[in-house]
C-alpha cells in the first residue's frame, strides 16, 4: 500500500523557552515544514530531525543546514520547508514518528515602523493558467552581490486550489538558490490556498519577472 503523510505523527521539541513561537505546520514522509509563529524575525535556526520507529527507537537523525546570517531572516508568518528524503527508512521500520528538536536560534525584533512595501513581480503562464489557480509573487528585498542581486521573494497561493507541484523560472535571472525553480515538489506538503513559500533568487538587480513552467494539482 502507498504510504501517506496521514500515517505519520510528529512532535516539535523546544530546547529553548524563547523559541515557543516556532510551529510544526506540516509533515510528509520526506520532510517537515516549520512556521515562524512569533512576532520576531528568525535570523538563524539549528534543529535535529529524528525519525523514530513505532517503539520510539531511533531510525535516523540529522542536523540539516537551514539558513544563517548571509540569507534573509524568516519574518513572522514565514514558512521553512526542510526535506530529508529518508522516509523509506521509516517505512521499512513499520511507519513511526518524526521528532524535530530545536537546538538554537537567533532572533531579533521586527523593524521599528514595519517593513517596506514589497514590489509585485510579473508572472507569466506560457502553457496556460489552470482554472482556480492564482499566485502572487512579491519581491520583498534585494541585496547587491558581485554583479547581480540576491532577491528575497515570497510566492503566495491566493487561488482556490492546492498545488502538488510548482516550478517557476526567473526571466533573465541566474538561478534560484537550492531549489532550481522547484517552489513545491511532490514530496512536499501541498501548497494550500493562503500559504506562502519563501525563495531566494540570484538575478540582475531591479524588478523581477517569472514564468510558471509546471503546476499540478491532486484532482
Amino acid at each position: 500500500m502507498p504510504w501517506t503523510r496521514r500515517e505519520l505523527t510528529a512532535e516539535l521539541v523546544h530546547a529553548r523557552q524563547d523559541l515557543l513561537g516556532l510551529e510544526l505546520v506540516a509533515i510528509t514522509p520526506d520532510g517537515v515544514m516549520l512556521r515562524n509563529g512569533s512576532e520576531r524575525e528568525l535570523h538563524a535556526l539549528t534543529f535535529d530531525i529524528r525519525l523514530l520507529d513505532r517503539g520510539g527507537g531511533l531510525v535516523w537523525s540529522d542536523t540539516p543546514r537551514t539558513f544563517g546570517h548571509k540569507e534573509p531572516p524568516m519574518r513572522p508568518g514565514d514558512v521553512l520547508t526542510v526535506t530529508h528524503h529518508q522516509g523509506g527508512k521509516l517505512k521499512k521500520a513499520g511507519r513511526g514518528s518524526v521528532e524535530v528538536v530545536v537546538r538554537g536560534a537567533a532572533t531579533l525584533p521586527t523593524p521599528e515602523g514595519g517593513y517596506p512595501d514589497p514590489t509585485e513581480a510579473s508572472l507569466a503562464w506560457p502553457a496556460g493558467q489552470p482554472k482556480g489557480v492564482e499566485l502572487s509573487v512579491l519581491q520583498r528585498s534585494s541585496v547587491p552581490r558581485d554583479d547581480a542581486c540576491r532577491h528575497d521573494v515570497v510566492v503566495e497561493n491566493v487561488g482556490a486550489r492546492a498545488l502538488d507541484t510548482l516550478d517557476m523560472k526567473p526571466l533573465g535571472g541566474e538561478r534560484f538558490l537550492g531549489a532550481n525553480g522547484e517552489v513545491n515538489v511532490y514530496y512536499d506538503p501541498a501548497f494550500e490556498p493562503g500559504q506562502r513559500r519563501h525563495l531566494l533568487v540570484d538575478a540582475p538587480c531591479g524588478a523581477l519577472a517569472f514564468e510558471v513552467e509546471r503546476a499540478t494539482m491532486d484532482d
